[in-house]
């Protein structure tokens, strides 16, 4: 069996995942996850490891080959929550330049237009990975509150979808990775970010049982809301 980013799970022991296929299949299917026999699988996958997973021809974790792995700490992800550096946070770059680096990637038209599509699905699923390491243990810390996390996510979010925009075609690799970055970001939302919030997670947690999530109207301000944040 060729080992792709749909069947990881079941072909790369590297990957572990957090949450069931029950859990999080409902979001795969609010994101349109459909089309080509291989995307709701795929979208299944990220889903339940909570990452992008991606490789242009050699599998191991999750961006196998793309040149560049990530782990908890990255420097880039750290970068982009924007929390002030010194003795009591690990976060030594500022917002004003790296939160910009970030969302410029693939915010212009002509960058996305000069990458190839192994280069750009390498790069957005670096890039989002390396920013959920950061902010997940950003909010689980204080250091940054919910609706701030969840304003820099569909900030981050929107970046990437625009890169991969410009190179989808019908049911091609991008078109399945929009459709799986599009369901990360209603499940970090709706069940991960408030899950990390002290007091809140229990409340977070009940909606993967919910058969249709809290949020089937959408929305990050009434996720705040849900969870008596704003």
């Amino acid at each position: 069996m060729t080992c792709t980013a749909d069947k990881a799970l079941s072909c790369d022991p590297g990957l572990s995942p957090r949450y069931t296929e029950a859990q999080v299949s409902t979001y795969a299917d609010r994101a349109g996850a459909s089309g080509a026999p291989w995307i709701r699988p795929l979208a299944i996958t990220c889903l339940r490891v909570n990452r992008i997973v991606y490789w242009k021809n050699t599998p191991g974790g999750l961006t196998g080959d793309c040149g560049q792995t990530t782990a908890s700490g990255s420097n880039v992800g750290r970068a982009v929550i924007g929390v002030a550096g010194g003795a009591a946070a690990p976060f030594t770059f500022g917002l004003s330049s790296l939160f910009a680096s970030i969302l410029g990637i693939f915010g212009g038209a002509h960058a996305a237009a000069v990458r190839t599509e192994q280069q750009t699905l390498c790069g957005v699923a670096i890039q989002y990975n390396q920013f959920a390491d950061a902010i997940e243990q950003a909010i689980a810390a204080g250091q940054v509150p919910l609706q701030d996390a969840l304003v820099k996510l569909n900030s981050v979010m929107s970046s990437l979808d625009s890169g991969l925009a410009s190179i989808e075609k019908p049911y091609n690799a991008p078109y399945g990775y929009r459709r799986a970055l599009k369901a990360l970001g209603l499940f970090n939302q709706e069940v991960v970010y408030p899950s990390l919030v002290p007091g809140l997670a229990s409340k977070a947690l009940h909606a993967i049982e919910s058969p249709t999530g809290i949020l089937a109207a959408g929305g990050a301000v009434l996720a705040a809301k849900v969870f008596g944040v704003i």
